[in-house]
């Protein structure tokens, strides 16, 4: 039998086009003040409470029943809630609230009865099985939620989707700002036939109330946010990379209006779901540039304005979470797009520099350490294809920028072996201005790899690259006693070099070189 979702939404970044890199869903909000069962009217205060006390436990019932470690409970709660619904009827609460009642728990009993397998075994449960019940409901639908809210599930196991969404689009016409309704929606919402039909219902009313009815506009915003992201996977998996833009987008945007009003999900959660709507956001978006460059690799405006979309996004994600790895991944795929451009083949000097430039964006907002390596990285890529076109002066000052990146980069992450070593490469190679300083980032650097590769405990990918970063800081070494004519000392160090890496080609060429200087 079919179930709803469980969970609110699952990340989709894209790592080539239309490849999705599946990332863990993340969990559900808590419930507001539900929506009062009936408009409260003067009566016996006894049938009153004594029918609340029913609905309570109807409401319990349905709980339990989502569960089935819990069915054991089921039976039990309704047919408490049975005798209370009986007395309340005694006592005088309203006949036609406490017959609605009456029969929902009983379309929730035969409904356990084929739900649970023991119970059909023993033949229990109503003749015409789930679509009776379905029937049975309908004909009560409209004067209590939970009829509405079993009536919608019911006809959803049955996989009658359009009557499922009709039922759910009149439950939230009756109870707005009822949350277990807008959990429903949401819960079933990869199912829906027509999800637009619902965004446009709930916009409608958001227009028409907004300030005047937070609740419900709260709510309302919840769930055409989850919508629009129904729709954006839908879209994405059909490799419809613009739409699913839009629709991501549209998500963030409820979400955050959402936000200053009251709501089921709490802050922490809101805050998760407008961020992977934002990096969802920020992959479509990604996905729709390459789809462009695929096609023609000149036609660029379009693309660009894409993927400067998806920049926006990925900027909104990060500040609502900035330590989130899908989130960090994401800026990482844009910077590789900057580059490639759908043909890493063709990748020129202005592909360089917009990958430069857009690192160097997130680095200034956000200082994270890889951000600042990869602008020194690719400041000093464009410096040298500017140099090689004759440009010296401003080759210059780009190899300014790189070392100056790559101190950043060692200031937020000092224990880092590989930006150590690229920070003194820089001044070994290019800039020629305080050997010293280089000479002693190399020895830093080959201290702090190799103490991560004596680590018996280390990932073996992590002592892979602390032992390329500190081999590259010795071999860095050897040419920096190369050049200053120190060539004992030199060849020391490249010998301990090959003793630990005697695959390394640029080691044995250092050494013909120190042999060649004797």
């Amino acid at each position: 039998m079919r179930s709803p979702v469980s969970l609110l939404s699952s990340l989709l970044p894209v790592l080539a086009l239309g490849t999705p890199l599946a990332l863990a869903p993340t969990t559900t909000g808590q419930s507001l003040q539900q929506e009062p069962t009936a408009v409260e009217t003067p009566g016996p205060q006894s049938g009153w409470v004594l029918l609340d006390q029913a609905l309570q436990g109807l409401d319990q019932a349905c709980l339990l029943q989502l569960d089935p470690q819990l069915w054991i409970d089921v039976r039990s709660t309704a047919q408490v809630a049975q005798k209370d619904v009986l007395a309340a009827r005694a006592a005088g609460a309203p006949s036609d609230l406490c017959l609605a009642t009456e029969h929902t728990l009983s379309a929730l009993l035969d409904r356990q009865d084929i739900l649970d397998p023991q119970a059909s075994s023993e033949g229990k449960g109503p003749s015409d099985g789930l679509p009776g019940i379905a029937n049975d409901l309908l004909i009560l639908e409209g004067r209590l939620p939970q009829t509405s809210l079993l009536l919608i599930e019911t006809l959803f196991e049955l996989e009658r989707d359009e009557e499922g969404q009709d039922a759910l689009s009149r439950s939230l016409a009756l109870w707005p700002r009822d949350a277990r309704v807008h959990d429903t929606a949401r819960a079933w919402r990869d199912v829906l036939p027509r999800p637009e039909d619902l965004i446009n219902r709930l916009n409608a009313r958001v227009l028409a109330l907004d300030s005047s009815d937070p609740q419900a506009s709260g709510l309302a915003l919840e769930t055409m946010g989850m919508l629009y992201v129904t729709m954006g996977v839908a879209a994405y998996e059909n490799r419809d990379f613009r739409v699913a833009g839009l629709c991501f987008d549209q998500a963030a945007r409820a979400l955050h209006r959402s936000a200053s009003m009251p709501r089921a999900f709490s802050e922490g959660i809101l805050s998760e779901q407008r961020a992977d709507a934002a990096v969802n956001a920020s992959m479509a978006h990604l996905g729709h540039a390459q789809e462009l460059w695929f096609a023609d690799r000149s036609d660029s405006e379009v693309a660009v304005a894409s993927l400067m979309a998806a920049e926006d996004s990925i900027v909104t994600a990060m500040r609502l979470r900035p330590d989130h790895d899908p989130t960090l991944n994401a800026v990482l795929f844009i910077g590789e797009t900057w580059k490639d451009k759908a043909d890493v083949k063709q990748v020129n000097t202005d592909d360089l520099a917009h990958a430069r430039e857009f690192f160097r964006r997130m680095a200034e907002r956000f200082d994270v350490a890889a951000w600042w390596n990869n602008y020194a990285f690719w400041s000093r890529e464009t410096a040298l294809a500017t140099a090689a076109s004759g440009e010296m002066q401003q080759a210059a000052d780009l190899f300014q920028k790189s070392y100056s990146a790559y101190e950043k980069a060692i200031e937020l992450e000092p224990d880092n072996a590989r930006y150590v070593n690229d920070t003194g490469l820089i001044q070994l190679y290019y800039l020629q201005e305080d050997l010293d300083r280089a000479e002693t980032l190399f020895y830093r650097a080959w201290k702090l790899g190799k103490e991560v590769c004596d680590n018996p405990f280390v990932d073996e990918d992590v002592a892979a690259e602390n032992l390329s970063a500190y081999g590259d800081a010795m071999l860095n070494l050897a040419e920096l006693n190369r050049q200053r004519g120190d060539l004992e000392t030199a060849q020391e160090i490249n010998d301990q070099l090959l003793a630990i890496s005697p695959e390394r080609l640029d080691a044995r060429q250092m050494r013909m070189q120190i042999d060649a200087a004797k």
